[in-house]
């Protein structure tokens, strides 16, 4: 393991635990601490180091840019050639950076594998370019170079070059051109430019208008320019005059000769991030109360409370104004997270799938949107959850635990559980009786003693005498679970309850889709899920699929329409691949 590979699992903004370092890295405990020690080691040389989060884990700390991405840079210049994917993504970054045909001979030599492994990795990358719009064109006696329109490649470049953690030596002519420019003053020209317009926009979305802009002066640095392009409408005249200021400001300072085109398309890109700005108060009201009718509709259907929160209504008329904006000019957000929220919230992003297609049917011609900006929209929804989290946890006020261990255990329990719940007041009690109990008026009881809980008011969550970090997590969800049952003992599942033999299957033949229809019907006919479930997977995973990272894919319907709670597993033999992502394993969700 390099540092280059633990410093690309720690540039998150959330610390990383040792188990999640363990695991994706497959390294031990003490190998990973003694890297971390040598990174730190040097930590002014190279520009980084990696901090400790108490009680949390671990993160990556930049101290000074330059030295960090120099140091990456001269680190990261080879390809794991064992490692197919690293090799297509790789293929990705270089081709994007080529303006003429290159050979399967030079290619094969810059990556080291054999001219058969090229040719089998070029189909997969087929495969993948063409869901990013693009073509591999192939040529004989030239060889291969990657074509498309200029807003396809311009989106390309800068997901998979500029934001690309492969640096690699031989194809840095856009890092050498960025490194010898002074962004610095230009970067406050665009923040001016808004400030002076009353635009006010997030920093993911000026760092976005940033990144076009250093794309921008690369593009026509090397005569590379945007072609003529129309719209569906106009752009409004202040986006127009804001890009003409900078445009104008990168001719005098960079000496560049830059057509109007590429003008009208930095206007629409300012337009796409800040539109909302110029809405006036009574188109806002309109979107409003569009935004609350809809919210009304998605409660009755999923059972949930978003129409009561004034904050997240807010967050939808400042995403979804911008949005129909970027959408007329035909411009898309790239998102990082999206297979993180579609994962972790996966019911989140059902919610805010049929949030758009209730409020697309407001309009004649409604738009595609894409996966990336399904994501977008879910965290909306998931801050909702979030924040309802957060609230049931604030609600308990008093906690008091239950047991007959050793003082010096108790009080340490005592302690994790106070960190759990700051704002609670926790006692602890050795088994009394219940009249005792109830005198105390707690609003939750936790015990490592098993005891008659009927006539207890409070309740009641069995725990162990020791707490690990996995055990707190499991008490912070199960104290959130009891504000949405009536019961009063609350019981940990057990995960293997979820699985049943019926439902295990390891194949050798057939596609991704062909093998969790097949799933969906034996857990049909087994009486698991309803009659339509197999349907409701096939339409969820043809709007977008649910294969995540590596190769992990987790089907369910576009509602939760299981008659219990079950997962179906299939392992699958032969190579499956679709929507351009591998299959390693399939878990298909039937749940209550």
């Amino acid at each position: 393991m390099s540092v280059v590979e633990l410093v690309c699992v720690l540039k998150k903004d959330i610390p990383v635990s040792m188990e999640h370092l363990s695991s994706v890295l497959s390294v031990s405990d003490r190998t990973i601490r003694s890297l971390i020690k040598q990174i730190n080691t040097l930590k002014e040389s190279q520009g980084f180091e990696v901090v400790t989060i108490r009680t949390k884990g671990y993160q990556l700390r930049v101290l000074d840019e330059q030295r960090f991405q120099s140091y990456i840079t001269n680190t990261s210049s080879t390809v794991e050639l064992s490692n197919r994917q690293q090799r297509i993504s790789f293929l990705l970054f270089y081709l994007l950076q080529q303006d003429q045909f290159s050979s399967l001979q030079s290619i094969s030599d810059i990556i080291g594998v054999s001219r058969n492994t090229l040719i089998s990795d070029l189909e997969e990358l087929e495969v993948v370019v063409k869901q990013i719009d693009l073509l591999l064109v192939r040529r004989s006696h030239y060889g291969i170079r990657l074509t498309g329109s200029e807003k396809a490649m311009r989106k390309a470049f800068s997901k998979f070059v500029v934001h690309s953690n492969n640096y690699i030596s031989m194809t840095k002519d856009y890092f050498d051109f960025i490194e010898k420019v002074d962004l610095s003053e230009l970067k406050m020209v665009l923040k001016k430019t808004l400030e002076s317009n009353h635009l006010t926009i997030t920093q993911v979305l000026f760092d976005s208008l940033m990144d076009h802009l250093r794309v921008l002066l690369y593009r026509v640095s090397i005569k590379n320019y945007v072609s003529t392009q129309s719209t569906s409408q106009p752009l409004n005249v202040e986006y127009v005059q804001m890009a003409s200021t900078l445009v104008q400001w990168i001719r005098q300072r960079f000496q560049l000769v830059i057509p109007m085109e590429e003008v009208d398309y930095l206007a629409s890109q300012i337009a796409g991030k800040t539109s909302v700005q110029w809405i006036d108060e009574c188109e806002k009201e309109e979107l409003l109360q569009l935004i609350d009718e809809l919210l009304l509709l998605i409660d009755e259907e999923f059972v949930t409370k978003f129409s009561l929160d004034d904050q997240l209504k807010e967050a939808l008329l400042m995403h979804m104004y911008p949005l129909i904006s970027r959408m007329t000019h035909h411009m898309l957000l790239n998102n990082p997270l999206v297979d993180e929220v579609s994962s972790r919230y996966a019911n989140v992003f059902l919610i805010a799938l049929r949030f758009y297609e209730l409020w697309q049917k407001q309009y004649d011609k409604p738009f595609d949107l894409s996966r990336d900006e399904i994501g977008y929209l879910a965290l909306h929804f998931a801050g909702n959850i979030e924040r309802a989290k957060q609230q049931a946890l604030h609600r308990i006020k008093r906690v008091l635990i239950i047991s007959d261990i050793g003082r010096g255990n108790l009080l340490l329990l005592k302690e994790k559980i106070q960190d759990l719940l700051p704002r609670s007041i926790v006692d602890f009690d050795s088994m009394t009786g219940i009249d005792e109990i109830n005198q105390q008026d707690p609003h939750l009881i936790l015990s490592t003693i098993t005891f008659d809980v009927s006539l207890i008011h409070a309740p009641v969550i069995y725990i162990k005498e020791i707490l690990d970090e996995q055990d707190l997590h499991q008490i912070k969800d199960l104290i959130i679970l009891k504000t949405y049952i009536s019961r009063n003992i609350i019981k940990q599942r057990v995960i293997a309850d979820l699985f049943d033999s019926r439902f295990f299957r390891i194949s050798d033949q057939g596609g991704y889709l062909e093998l969790i229809d097949s799933m969906a019907r034996r857990m049909m006919d087994a009486s698991v899920a309803s009659e339509d479930f197999a349907q409701l997977v096939m339409e969820r995973e043809l709007k977008f699929s649910t294969i995540y990272q590596h190769g992990i894919a987790g089907p369910h319907g576009m509602i939760l329409n299981g008659l219990e709670d079950k997962i179906g597993v299939i392992i699958p033999r032969h190579s499956v691949v679709y929507d351009g992502k591998p299959v390693s394993i399939i878990f298909l969700m039937a749940l209550l």
